[in-house]
């Protein structure tokens, strides 16, 4: 998609809810020059109802004179054509919740020091804001109220960033009676939010505090589930130590059960002071993790996302190896295509989900290639190889399919979903004819493909979602 709005492009959507929409857009400047950002616009219409309004009015007052290295940058709020909205800063990266998926699926869980810098990272912005003061040096401070995995950004980079201050209150807020409706993620909600009590900066802490843990532990403290049942483990506040679950975690104890405590007054005193326990913390356990090291990780976890031509380019040069040359017939026309199928390698499976990473060669040597381009096929032995080694290794009743996506999908086949994304290794399946959808929800993509799948054969497809 492409729109104009105001003075700015919208390249494609990223998100959307009941009243506002996100965009990542180009902002055009003089000389050709250009920058990319973030517009979150209200909905057409929604401007109509004032609770909305000011509720957005608030986010825009709260987030603009905000400025730290921990925390998204807004830019500019303002309305075109009745449509009010924010122009905010674009972090090329994943929003933590995709990062915890990520780490599950490739090693099980996240790096234990890389979970700690992160959590330190956080801890610092919310020092920022709750202690924020404006020019004329009064205090300002705000609690942003939800802190979770999906409001903090990790750039490629390794840039930590707090996002989202669209529920924000200033420090000391009162909060609303018991029983009103909540704000925020249940499953990330402190015990006084839950009883309507006032909130301050100790709130987050404990925020901060599910979140470490879960990076930990691989669930939230109260588990998961419906919002009924989350809440109801947060009334009850049994929380296992993370030892308790895997006793690896006992030096993690004490900062996470810290945050975590039922009463404010016994968490810790600011984010300042946590983050000088979580820093201390990393020292011991992780030395010389810093943000190099957390943008080394997500390059390597999210390199199907970064780089797609890098994989066709790859490809190519495979299929150069066996015999054909023409890129233009075969690399650009698969990257028109987008669809490929590939038979598995001989030795060992293309995509390991646990234990190390993932191998992320489409074509090795020594595996044989055939490729599926439009209506038509080339197929190509590589030296040394032998489709019969793989598929004796498979009954000859059903095939082995591996699927792998850019971006990252989650897979229906013949009308069920299946547990994770894309990259998903060596699945069993009856031989025959097969339907695959693919589908990115946040980018709004969705792809359909027919697969026929031979008994005893292993394949790999490759999609690109457009």
């Amino acid at each position: 998609m492409s729109e104009r709005f105001g003075r700015y492009q919208l390249l494609a959507r990223v998100g959307a809810g009941g009243m506002a929409e996100v965009f990542r857009a180009r902002l055009d400047a003089p000389g050709g020059a250009a920058k990319i950002l973030v517009v979150k616009r209200i909905r057409a219409g929604a401007s109509e109802d004032p609770s909305f309004l000011r509720h957005f009015v608030d986010e825009a007052r709260i987030a603009l004179p905000l400025s730290h290295d921990n925390v998204t940058s807004v830019f500019e709020f303002g309305e075109v054509d009745g449509q009010y909205f924010l122009a905010m800063e674009h972090v090329h990266g994943q929003n933590y919740a995709q990062v915890l998926r990520r780490a599950a699926e490739v090693r099980g869980h996240l790096p234990r020091e890389l979970a700690l810098f992160v959590a330190a990272e956080v801890a610092k912005g919310l020092a920022y804001a709750h202690g924020f003061q404006g020019p004329d040096g009064e205090h300002r401070g705000v609690v942003h109220l939800d802190v979770s995995p999906q409001n903090v950004l990790v750039s490629y980079d390794g840039a930590v960033k707090l996002t989202d201050f669209g529920i924000s209150r200033a420090v000391g807020w009162q909060g609303g009676r018991e029983g009103a409706p909540l704000l925020g993620k249940a499953s990330y909600l402190a015990p006084e939010q839950l009883r309507g009590d006032p909130v301050d900066a100790r709130t987050d802490l404990y925020a901060l505090g599910c979140v470490l843990y879960e990076s930990l532990v691989g669930e939230p403290p109260h588990g998961r589930g419906s919002d009924e049942q989350v809440l109801g483990r947060l009334r009850e506040g049994n929380v296992k130590p993370p030892s308790a679950i895997d006793p690896s975690l006992a030096a993690f104890d004490d900062v996470t059960m810290r945050a975590l405590a039922p009463r404010p007054e016994d968490r810790h005193p600011g984010a300042a002071e946590m983050h000088k326990e979580l820093s201390r913390l990393l020292h011991a356990l992780g030395p010389g993790t810093d943000a190099p090291q957390l943008a080394a990780w997500m390059r390597e976890a999210f390199v199907d996302e970064l780089r797609p031509a890098a994989r066709a380019d790859h490809v190519a040069r495979q299929l150069a190896a066996a015999g054909f040359d023409d890129r233009d017939q075969h690399t650009v026309r698969m990257q028109d295509v987008a669809t490929v199928a590939l038979p598995g390698p001989a030795e060992a499976p293309a995509v390991e989900r646990r234990g190390r990473w993932r191998k992320r060669a489409l074509v090795s040597a020594g595996a044989a290639a055939a490729l599926a381009i439009g209506g038509g096929a080339a197929f190509a032995l590589l030296p040394g190889s032998s489709p019969a080694t793989a598929a004796s290794e498979v009954r000859r009743e059903t095939a082995l399919v591996s699927l792998h996506s850019w971006p990252s999908a989650q897979v229906e086949l013949d009308g069920t979903l299946l547990a994770g994304r894309t990259p998903i290794a060596d699945l069993e399946v009856a031989a025959g004819d097969h339907q695959l959808v693919f589908t990115h929800e946040e980018l709004d993509l969705r792809r359909e493909i027919d697969v026929h799948l031979e008994p005893g054969s292993s394949r790999t497809v490759v999609v690109t979602l457009r």
